[in-house]
């Protein structure tokens, strides 16, 4: 259900717990342990607090929460060639028993929160499931006409049905997303994950070929995830160094330019 404004909830008959989630948004912004209601009180305090926190008052989402296998698919390439990824779900072991089963805000962005030691492992689906939801994934990235790749998001209700919660026709490619994670259980580089993508959309384009790609490559089970503040750090030094670099090239630019006494040395000599 869509709610818009200041519209009058109390004025219908709501089934809890639901999920109240920004109709807008990225990277699960706004959506955290205390998005979850079990009662109309909780659902009015939730959307008032959603709005002050994230200075906005466009249009939320509220879904009911369903209780089973956080699942996600990924699909890289275009209709007829696409290529569907070992399926998974969220591990939520980790996450204390008190808290809801959710990957919001805490699990991707704070590395203290008990939600960012959740892990996504190869799914665990009965065979028939498995089969439907892949069955309906490959339908639907090309009934909305997604391109090149997407990524498609389930969980199971209390009777083990899948329920589509959104199709992604432009999920993430960091590294430790969930594109890259299934495309390692498939055996495939991060690097290949991104070339394979890169390729399918210049065959959509008609653009010549790459050549060949090694795409395959056995991913480490045990890399330790780093923190967002980690991430930063990392690409300030990089930038730093080819900074540094292109200052070095630069200087050895005008060092070696037609107009320099080395050059004329040498061309003297």
């Amino acid at each position: 259900m869509l709610v818009i404004g200041d519209f009058d909830l109390k004025k219908l008959s709501l089934s809890f717990p639901l999920l109240i989630k920004p109709n807008s948004g990225d990277s699960s912004f706004g959506i955290t342990q205390k998005s979850i209601a079990h009662s109309m009180e909780e659902l009015l305090e939730i959307l008032a607090e959603t709005r002050d926190k994230i200075r906005s008052d466009k249009p939320f989402l509220l879904e009911e929460f369903l209780p089973g296998k956080d699942i996600s698919v990924g699909i890289i390439g275009n209709p007829p060639g696409c290529t569907v990824l070992p399926i998974t779900e969220e591990d939520y072991s980790a996450v204390p028993e008190e808290l809801p089963k959710i990957c919001g805000y805490e699990a991707k962005w704070l590395p203290d929160s008990p939600y960012w030691k959740i892990k996504s492992i190869p799914a665990d689906l009965p065979e028939k499931t498995s089969k439907e939801i892949v069955k309906w994934c490959l339908t639907l990235f090309n009934r909305l006409g997604c391109r090149d790749y997407a990524r498609f998001d389930w969980r199971l209700d209390a009777e083990g049905k899948p329920r589509l919660l959104e199709v992604n026709p432009n999920p993430g490619w960091c590294w430790d997303g969930h594109l890259a994670k299934m495309a390692a259980y498939a055996d495939i580089s991060y690097s290949g994950m991104l070339a394979t993508i890169i390729e399918a959309a210049k065959e959509r384009y008609g653009l010549e070929a790459t050549g060949k790609i090694e795409i395959f490559k056995k991913m480490p089970e045990n890399t330790p995830r780093k923190s967002p503040a980690e991430c930063a750090a990392e690409f300030e030094e990089e930038v730093e160094a080819n900074s540094s670099l292109d200052s070095e090239n630069e200087g050895k630019r005008s060092v070696f330019s037609n107009a320099s006494e080395t050059i004329n040395a040498f061309e003297s000599a």
